[in-house]
């Protein structure tokens, strides 16, 4: 995002990550807050303060926008406050997703209509073709991976609680609500925690990776079994400084690896990339 003008640009990284060129897009996109690659596309979410809406755009490798449909967040400033300070970093910092349903409809995790929610669309409707509901901007999904049409691995938040749902169907159509959903409480992840999860193959089974932080400043990771949802082990990182999640990978090699921030002395924020062998996951 430009800070000045806050329209979103095409960042382009050669491969040994020295030289990157920045160009605006070919529309005027405000506040991203979102992106995942499609194929050769990648699909972005960015906020239109003017016309006060969430909006879900297509994006080339050129920067053209073939495609892009806005959905309001509601009348009024107080619904635009905490996506702003957001924005600002001056108050909660929003679990934003965008995607898509493999060969099937886009999502967001957004604002729509008042509420924190996960929205399905084909971009091509000027409503949504459905809408899971959260609690205004006190509850909602933190996380979403589409595993098949209407299954998901996902993890939710309310009031500073936290859940996981290793099998969650959600209905892509019509209107439901996140907080009816059975999940596995944690305790033991800090409030509104940041969540990411991972398909992976180990030790020849499908298994569903989540990467939380937790309470203890250490970075949670917790695999479930993706055809039962079962919870089969969890390892933790960090130990001396606090450590906090940004994103985990599994490596061509079978290797988890996990990037984050970690604080030198408690206090000075230094960048991490944190590698677990597989041999050390055979327990799973």
């Amino acid at each position: 995002m430009d800070p000045l003008t806050l329209e979103a640009h095409l960042a382009t990284v050669d491969e040994n990550a020295e030289g990157i060129t920045m160009a605006p897009l070919d529309l005027i996109l405000t506040y991203p807050a979102a992106a995942a690659a499609d194929g050769t596309n990648v699909i972005l979410l960015s906020y239109d303060g003017i016309a006060k809406q969430s909006v879900i755009s297509l994006v080339s490798a050129t920067g053209s926008v073939p495609q892009s449909k806005g959905y309001s967040i509601g009348a009024g400033d107080a619904v635009e406050e905490p996506l702003i300070n957001h924005f600002l970093k001056t108050g909660q910092q929003f679990p934003f997703q965008v995607g898509r349903i493999p060969g099937g409809l886009y999502y967001f995790n957004g604002f729509y209509n008042y509420t924190f929610s996960l929205v399905f669309t084909d971009l091509a409707q000027d409503d949504p073709n459905g809408v899971v509901q959260g609690q205004q901007d006190d509850g909602g999904f933190s996380a979403v991976l589409p595993i098949s049409a209407s299954l998901f691995a996902a993890s939710t938040f309310n009031f500073g609680d936290n859940n996981i749902i290793p099998n969650a169907t959600l209905s892509t159509s019509g209107i439901t609500s996140s907080v009816d959903l059975p999940g596995n409480s944690l305790p033991e992840l800090e409030s509104n925690a940041t969540v990411r999860i991972i398909r992976a193959t180990i030790n020849d089974k499908n298994v569903l990776v989540y990467g939380s932080n937790t309470k203890s400043k250490q970075i949670g990771l917790y695999f479930y079994d993706e055809a039962s949802g079962e919870f089969l082990d969890s390892e933790y990182i960090g130990y001396s400084n606090p450590f906090e999640i940004a994103s985990v990978i599994q490596t061509t090699e079978g290797d988890l690896a996990v990037s984050g921030t970690t604080y030198v002395a408690g206090r000075l924020p230094r960048f991490c990339l944190i590698k677990i062998p597989k041999s050390s996951l055979k327990g799973i």
